[in-house]
């Protein structure tokens, strides 16, 4: 389980910054576009970076 703030790494290589964690999804958003938000499920996630 991941928490608002947590930066996290993709399978699909790109790194995202959770922004609202609801039940098993996570809205988050690319950390090289900021204007690009899009939601994620755990198994979308190689690691958590911080």
């Amino acid at each position: 389980m991941y928490d608002f703030g947590n930066i996290l790494m993709l399978k699909d290589g790109r790194t995202v910054v959770v922004y609202m964690v609801q039940g098993d999804k996570y809205l988050v958003t690319d950390c090289d576009n900021q204007e690009i938000s899009f939601y994620v499920e755990e198994n979308d996630v190689i690691m958590q970076i911080l």
